[in-house]
């Protein structure tokens, strides 16, 4: 695995389908502002203890899925899904940064967006700060969810990153 930036831009592309999603987005925010005092060994650790919790969580009320599975769209990819939202948003009280809620068409290049690294890295959601956007929590829940086993992958629109469970349809 790579330990620096540096590092991680001269491995090959088939190298980098083995590298941890979060250990790349923390190496890619090194010498940013923001970013002075973030350690990637410790948000790799922080995200193994989320993904560990959250199997726990999403084992322990799966009874809830098999009671109700309409209430699911009789999808696990859906229960777990949203099992990893509850528990990202009640017990790690991450949250959406409200002050950069805002459509493609109010994005202003003089918005300060890209000025601190935290609003669009990890390392804005895995400090106490717990907060984040669209570029940064996709990459939360793709980070755990693939501890998970969870088959995800990172899409892009215009100005937007989303996350989606890619797998066979379910029956």
């Amino acid at each position: 695995s790579p330990r620096t930036l540096a590092e991680l831009i001269t491995l090959r592309p088939d190298e980098l389908e083995g590298t941890d999603i979060a250990l790349m987005n923390v190496l890619c925010a090194e010498g940013l502002p923001g970013a002075e005092d973030l350690n990637a060994d410790e948000c790799l650790a922080t995200l193994d203890q989320w993904a560990h919790h959250a199997k726990q969580e999403i084992d322990r009320n799966y009874h809830h899925f098999r009671k109700n599975p309409a209430y699911y769209y009789h999808s696990e990819a859906f229960y777990k899904m949203l099992m990893l939202a509850v528990v990202v948003y009640e017990d790690f009280g991450v949250r959406y940064d409200l002050s950069r809620l805002a459509g493609p068409a109010q994005a202003n290049p003089d918005d300060g967006f890209f000025k601190d690294s935290n609003e669009v890295f990890l390392g804005g959601l895995l400090s106490d700060r717990r907060t984040g956007t669209c570029s940064s929590m996709p990459v939360l829940y793709a980070a755990i969810g693939r501890r998970l086993g969870y088959p995800l992958k990172l899409v892009t629109t215009k100005a937007h990153l989303f996350l989606r469970w890619e797998s066979k349809m379910e029956r």
